[in-house]
This record gives structure tokens, C-alpha cells and sequence, in this order.
């Protein structure tokens, strides 16, 4: 951001060079992917997800097609890297369920 705002002239040398050497602790980042109002549980599994580099807007997207029949409950298990009996689980920290058989 430093870099941006200083090629854009927003700012000088000085004020890019003290941002650049803040830094905000990890513990007082919140991460928009997480929101204020999960369980802590929700929060955890929803956390595990982003650590295997699941976002939201992909596991949607995965949510998506399946509700379109484009995939599979078990293919959409593959692509969430979960086994089957898990995605019940995962869909509803999205507010869905499996729907077999529709």
C-alpha cells in the first residue's frame, strides 16, 4: 500500500517509509472471511478450510454447482478436500444441506 500511495504522490518517502514499518499484531487481525457472528466452532472449521486455501467464494462456488447438478456430492467432497460424511458439516456453516436423491 505504501508503495501506491507513494508512486501515486499521495504521500512522501517518509510517510511510505513509516508505513512500511508498521505492523499490526497477529492477534488483533481479523480475518474477513471470519465473521463476528460464528460460533466458535463455525470459526474453527471455517478456519480450517481457509488454511487449506478454501475461500468462501470458492466453497460457494462448489455449493453452486452442486445445487445446479453440475457435480456430485462426492465430487464436490473431492474438490472441498473432505471426505463425504464431512460435507454436511461445511454446508451448513453456509446455510445449505446435501440434497440426495432431488
Amino acid at each position: 500500500m505504501a508503495y501506491a500511495l507513494l508512486e501515486a504522490k499521495l504521500i512522501n518517502s517518509d510517510v511510505a517509509e513509516l508505513i512500511k514499518s508498521s505492523r499490526v499484531p497477529r492477534e488483533d487481525k481479523a480475518d474477513p472471511e471470519l465473521s463476528a457472528n460464528l460460533s466458535e466452532n463455525s470459526k474453527k472449521r471455517k478456519s480450517v478450510l481457509l488454511e487449506c486455501g478454501l475461500s468462501s467464494k470458492y466453497v460457494r462456488l462448489c455449493i453452486e454447482a452442486y445445487d445446479r447438478k453440475i457435480i456430485s456430492a462426492a465430487r464436490m467432497a473431492e474438490m472441498l478436500l473432505v471426505e463425504e460424511f464431512e460435507l454436511s458439516q461445511i454446508l451448513q456453516l453456509y446455510g445449505e444441506e446435501i440434497k440426495y436423491g432431488c
